[in-house]
């Protein structure tokens, strides 16, 4: 079981890496404007992130196997920080995404608000956002952001059957 999972994973791994524009983020410009410049210490923390993320692509182990303290088991290749639901980078990564969603409608001129109170979806959760002008037939749009990582187990399987495509 381990070693087919370990398989899916690799095979994961190399489709995602050879998806058109995988490593587009590489050549981003630090155009201030966009909120592309990093300081000293983001530079700093970003190399290390560069390094890690090198490392998951190229399937090199990055980190010593442990217990996580969400009780999953971190083998050497540190895959499970990137879907842990106690982690801090699953959480900033959705709320990075949420503001990136909120800002281009601000410079667009549409009034929006960051998870609106009041509004439910069919499973009782909230949207990520909503407009405050309507958009079309008098409804107001809403967006739900969602992180998908390629290399979660829950994912695995799938992303192991085909390439995304473009």
């Amino acid at each position: 079981m381990t070693s087919s999972l370990s398989d899916a994973t690799d095979k994961a791994r190399l489709l995602s890496v050879a998806s058109p524009h995988s490593s587009d983020w590489l050549h981003a410009l630090p155009l201030s404007g966009c909120g592309l410049r990093l300081d000293d210490r983001a530079i700093h923390i970003a190399v290390g992130l560069r390094s890690v993320i090198l490392g998951l692509r190229l399937g090199a182990n990055i980190c010593e196997p442990h217990q996580c303290p969400c009780g999953a088991s971190v083998d050497a290749r540190g895959l499970h920080g990137l879907s842990c639901r106690g982690g801090n980078g699953r959480s900033a990564r959705h709320h990075n995404l949420n503001d990136l969603v909120w800002r281009a409608m601000a410079k667009t001129d549409i009034p929006a608000l960051k998870e609106p109170s009041g509004l439910l979806r069919t499973d009782g959760k909230r949207p990520d956002g909503v407009t405050l002008l309507p958009w079309k037939q008098g409804k107001c749009v809403t967006w739900d952001v969602t992180v998908s990582v390629t290399l979660a187990q829950s994912y695995v399987h799938e992303t192991s059957q085909h390439q995304v495509s473009e």
